[in-house]
Parts: C-alpha cells; sequence; structure tokens
C-alpha cells in the first residue's frame, strides 16, 4: 500500500491537508491527521529557515506502522508572510523500510518536479485545492512500477561538458569484479553503498563498462548514473554522477575520491572495511545469481533499518544519550560509519546535527572501537 499526503504544516491551526490519495483508493483519517504532525518533527531541528528550502527527510512512522519519505519547501500564500511551508509525504508500510530507501533518488526526482509546479500554479489560502492538473502529476508516483519506468533523464546542463554519458544496460559478472580487485574490494562497496563518487580506470572502455554494470548489483533498482570523463573535472560534486570512467592518464589527477585501476588490478585511495569484508567472504560460492541478490538485499536491508533507527532517536526531544549507546552497542566501526552516511544524506535536516553539533558524540563513538 502506498499513500501521499500533500500538507501546509505552518498555519494557525496546525497542518492543513491539501491532497491525499491512496493505491487502494482511501486514507485511514487517523493517518491522515497524524502524519502531517510526524514530519514536523524535523523542523524543529532546523537552525534557520532557508535550510528547509528543498530539504528531504526520511522518517519513521512507527506508530501508524509505516515509513515515509517527505520534501519540504516553500509556496506561495496570502498571508503576511506570502509564503508557507509545504510537505509532500509518501508513505510505505514498515517493513518496505529497505524498498523505500531503493527508490528515494527516482522518487525525489518526480517529487522535486511536482513541487515547482505547485509554486507556480498555486497560491495557498483556506480552503483551497490543489488545481486537478497537480493532483493528476500524483498518479506517476503513487504506482511505483510507472515511478520507475518514467523517470526523467537528467537534464544536459546536470552533465559537464567533458562528460559523456552512458546510459546502456549492460549485464555485470561478479566474478570479473573479484579477480580484478579482490583484496579491497569491500572498500569500493562501501563507496557505492554510501553513493560516494567512485571513479573507474583502465584503457578499455569495454572493461570499464562491465565493472560499472558489476557494481550495480550493490544498489538494487536504483539506477546509477555513469559517464566517462574525458577532460578532468575538479567539481564531482556538482556532476551527480555515480560512476565515472577514466583513461589512466587521469588517476594522478583524482585525489579525494576511490579509484579502481582495472589494467594494474588494485584500488586506490582505499580505506579498509573490516565489516564490508566479512559481507562479501559471504557472498563467495554462492551457487546462483538469486542466492547472491538475495544475500545483498538482506545485508542492506539490516543498514537501512538502522538509519531508520538512528533518525527516530535524532528527532526526540530531549536526545535520549541511553538509547544512543544503545543503538552503537552491537555495531564495529565500519557498519557504524555507514549507518551515519546514509542517515545523513538521506536526512539533510538532522546532517548538522550528526556531523557538528553532534560531531564530538559521533566521534566519541567510533572512538569507542
Amino acid at each position: 500500500m502506498t499513500e501521499i499526503i500533500v500538507t501546509v504544516l505552518d498555519t494557525p491551526i496546525g497542518p492543513v491537508a491539501l491532497y491525499s490519495e491512496s493505491d487502494t483508493g482511501s486514507i485511514d483519517e487517523q493517518l491522515l491527521k497524524k502524519a502531517p504532525f510526524r514530519s514536523n518533527l524535523s523542523l524543529s531541528l532546523m537552525e534557520e529557515d532557508s535550510s528547509l528550502e528543498n530539504a528531504d527527510a526520511v522518517l519513521p512512522f512507527s506508530e501508524m506502522n509505516k515509513t515515509g519519505y517527505c520534501y519540504y519547501f516553500y509556496i506561495p500564500s496570502k498571508n503576511q508572510r506570502g509564503r508557507n511551508i509545504c510537505a509532500i509525504i509518501y508513505l510505505l508500510p514498515i517493513e518496505q523500510n529497505f524498498e523505500l530507501y531503493k527508490i528515494i533518488p527516482i522518487l525525489k526526482t518526480h517529487i522535486a518536479a511536482i513541487a515547482k509546479k505547485i509554486i507556480k500554479e498555486y497560491t495557498f489560502e483556506q480552503n483551497k485545492s490543489l488545481p486537478k492538473s497537480i493532483q493528476e502529476s500524483f498518479q506517476d508516483i503513487l504506482h511505483r512500477k510507472q515511478l520507475i519506468e518514467k523517470l526523467p533523464e537528467p537534464s544536459i546542463s546536470q552533465i559537464h561538458a567533458s562528460i559523456q554519458r552512458l546510459s546502456e544496460e549492460l549485464t555485470g559478472n561478479w566474478d570479473y569484479l573479484i579477480k580484478k580487485i579482490d583484496r579491497n574490494l569491500e572498500s569500493v562497496i562501501f563507496d557505492v553503498i554510501i553513493e560516494q563518487p567512485l571513479f573507474i580506470a583502465s584503457n578499455s572502455s569495454v572493461l570499464v563498462k562491465l565493472a560499472m554494470a558489476s557494481l550495480e548489483y550493490f544498489t538494487p533498482k536504483k539506477k546509477l548514473l555513469k559517464g566517462f570523463m574525458e577532460d578532468y573535472v575538479e567539481n564531482i560534486d556538482n556532476l551527480e554522477l555515480d560512476l565515472i570512467g577514466i583513461n589512466k592518464k587521469m588517476v594522478s589527477k583524482v585525489k579525494h575520491y576511490t579509484i579502481i585501476d582495472l589494467d594494474k588490478e588494485n584500488v586506490i585511495n582505499y580505506t579498509n572495511r573490516n565489516h564490508f569484508k566479512e559481507f562479501l567472504k559471504s557472498l563467495r560460492g554462492l551457487k546462483s545469481l538469486k542466492e547472491f541478490e538475495l544475500q545483498i538485499k538482506h545485508f542492506l536491508d539490516q543498514l537501512y533499518s538502522k538509519a531508520t533507527e538512528l533518525v527516530d532517536i535524532f528527532n526526540q526531544t530531549p536526545l535520549d544519550n541511553d538509547k544512543i549507546k544503545d543503538f552503537q552497542k552491537n555495531l564495529d566501526k565500519d557498519e557504524l560509519e555507514a549507518i551515519i552516511e546514509i542517515t545523513a544524506k538521506r536526512n539533510p535536516l538532522i546532517s548538522t546535527m550528526l556531523k557538528e553539533s553532534m560531531g564530538k558524540k559521533v566521534s566519541s563513538w567510533l572512538g569507542d572501537f
């Protein structure tokens, strides 16, 4: 079951629903009342108004047995301030938490486009509904098959002139990846999972493409953005690429990212990740692709469940230090670091608390190992 709620959060009478729909036809009235109030929790963590501009968060709605993705933005209003805070809330059953994390990159693209449409075509006032054309826009995200099939391609402005975008679908080969970079593969997988840009170097574009396709096994149902870099670009983060192919001459120019050198069969700028090393050992010797994919799904599901648990802890006021201690008790350093990275990337509104205002606490967690 998938539910969508569009609500204005900061009115004198509390949250006001502008639109709601379920793929089963109706939304429970209690859910319609409680979900907007729950989505308001992350807003209490922001320090300045500006941090809310097109912000998003993954939130557990545990008391409703739901997990949700919230996208926040400002809409024009007839009030004295001239604007209100609006949230688009996308809800799934809590047992589908892993599914939610997989589709967020696609979901955000669609929801951001709908938010722009709302800003352009709608001005909030009491008892004024969203235009029918906007309501119809939600149909593509209400049904997940359409959501994935109708993914908009990035505009040309998102891709640098020196980047050749790779869109062809290829079949990966796990055995090839092990053969090429067996010793430090865990560092590579860590970067892929936390969505850190990864460079793949070789004089053979065919081998680069094969490695890219093989790494996609570790991001089930997430379509990684891939490209070849013809001339080195400094601001890698602005390219919004996950996997970047380069020729051997450019290897020395990449300073702060992990590089797979396929020709030399090694990994450059890697960090030992023992937790992920143990996970990779569990993949060896599996007899079928289905077993392989299920093992990856189970591993990622554990990480994402912990990330959701961490969000829940940080959305409580005051922060419960006993819960923090219990949370990190059975986690090793690599697992904890991955969970923090995933949580921060998916929840920009609490990333400041995680990495800055709570920096000492996080460092002490890592220092305990």
